[in-house]
């Protein structure tokens, strides 16, 4: 609430325009996981498919998948004509997102991923998503062709990688090359040294090559930072 009047009075001062304050307030709602405040803020932004865009993630936090497959559905349609196709790229990876993740509509997930992919060849999250999508339904092989083009293109832009390696790690294990995986899950953790999803992704490598001791190792260090999964 205390940003809530500081950004008001800001916008009455004339100090932020209108949409710029709505958004401010809205991420901090979110980051408070206050989502109803939120999604009263995110309805003042002035562009419709920003506003679709950032109801996708308060509907999939609140788990109403359906709200969250209908707004990104609209988000796509609305950036049809968009000039920009990296606009247009986003939304489709956001509808991927909710197609796999939601309702676990692979084929059509593949789709959307496939599309956005082609409209921004350069964004490698696609390739990432894609590489997601692939493990969804066992196409391991697939998965790590896509996954290590992604590390290859993020590399060349000099972005951070942990959620890249980690999606490698994840379609090796599932092909069961869980040397390798444990290798990308270390560089992972390299990135995102606090990570519990990769230090319990970590784990399950570990179980399955035998290794309790250094499972348990891993679990223990992935709960001690997400204690709400103990």
């Amino acid at each position: 609430e205390a940003a809530e009047r500081e950004f008001m009075a800001a916008l009455r001062g004339g100090a932020f325009p209108a949409d710029e304050a709505a958004l401010g307030v809205a991420a901090t709602y979110l980051d408070l996981m206050e989502y109803a405040r939120a999604l009263a803020w995110v309805e003042r932004l002035s562009v419709e498919y920003i506003r679709e865009e950032i109801k996708i993630t308060i509907h999939m936090n609140l788990g109403d998948i359906g709200k969250a497959l209908a707004a990104a559905r609209k988000a796509v349609g609305l950036t049809a004509g968009h000039p920009n196709p990296s606009v247009r790229a986003r939304m489709h990876q956001a509808l991927a997102q909710v197609l796999c993740d939601g309702v676990k509509h692979y084929r059509e997930a593949l789709e959307a991923i496939r599309t956005a992919a082609a409209l921004d060849p350069a964004d490698s999250f696609s390739l990432v998503l894609w590489a997601e999508i692939l493990c969804r339904i066992g196409e391991y092989g697939d998965a790590v062709e896509k996954a290590r083009d992604a590390i290859a293109r993020e590399e060349r832009r000099g972005g951070a990688l942990g959620l890249w390696y980690t999606m490698l790690g994840d379609a090796l294990r599932g092909s069961g090359k869980l040397d390798e995986a444990l290798a990308e899950y270390k560089r992972a953790l390299e990135f995102s040294p606090n990570n519990p999803s990769v230090l319990y992704n970590w784990g399950i490598a570990h179980l399955r090559l035998g290794n309790l001791p250094a499972t348990l190792a891993a679990f223990d260090a992935a709960i001690a930072r997400a204690p709400e999964w103990s």
